[in-house]
């Protein structure tokens, strides 16, 4: 009975774990995007954040708690230049 409870628990820690992994890359993809049109997008608690911009193209990286570990995703956006600038 204790090694069913066991497998339970891990089955519902692998499933938060894939859970986070979906958020990390949601998350990502909104910082980016966010950040090429010029709006600040606040991650939450627990989450960090890294914003890069290279030759017009902006490299968000999330990394999120998880329940086995961190987990890590990366978007990429092109930046959005005002009208007339560019």
């Amino acid at each position: 009975m204790s090694a069913l409870i066991v497998v339970c628990a891990a089955i519902a820690a692998g499933i938060g774990t894939l859970a986070a992994h979906v958020a990390a890359i949601d998350l990502a993809g909104a910082v980016a995007r966010g950040h090429a049109v010029g709006r600040v997008v606040e991650p939450g608690p627990g989450r960090q954040v890294s914003i890069t911009e290279n030759s017009g193209m902006v490299t968000a990286t999330v990394t999120v708690p998880a329940p086995f570990g961190a987990a890590t995703a990366r978007a990429f956006y092109p930046v959005e230049y005002p009208r007339g600038t560019r």
